[in-house]
């Protein structure tokens, strides 16, 4: 992912509920979210994905010029999900490993290419290691 420019981060798996609710996604998420609260009454979720802590980080900086777009992060960490019925194994379970990227583009034409981008350097990867594949 680096040499297609992503930038490696790790972000906390403990995210702030507010993140969430202020996405929208929170109320649709539904009960395969692991929540807690800590001494102070505050709301926390254990992250089955980033988006909303990865679009905070950027709003956090100071406007950033369009020449340096598009920006790529990706992370390769935990995911918690609440499954009924999980099972042990690569489907299903409650934490898992995961590698996600996230991309900011200036336009829909420019997330298309980023998106392609992305998915030729994982046939490279498959390819070099020789894993077959089916893309979706």
């Amino acid at each position: 992912m680096q040499t297609i420019g992503g930038q490696k981060m790790l972000f906390s798996e403990l995210t702030n509920s507010r993140l969430w609710k202020m996405s929208g996604r929170l109320k649709d998420a539904g009960p395969e979210l692991f929540t807690l609260k800590d001494r102070h009454n505050h709301h926390y979720i254990l992250s089955p994905t980033y988006e909303e802590v990865a679009s905070d980080l950027l709003s956090l900086n100071p406007p950033i010029s369009y020449k340096h777009f598009p920006l790529k992060v990706y992370q390769i960490s935990s995911k918690f999900r609440d499954e009924m019925k999980p099972r042990y194994g690569l489907m299903r379970g409650r934490e898992f490993l995961m590698k996600d990227m996230y991309s900011f583009d200036i336009d829909e034409t420019s997330a298309k290419d980023t998106y392609n981008e992305i998915c030729t350097s994982y046939d490279k990867i498959f390819d070099r290691i020789g894993i077959d594949y089916v893309k979706g």
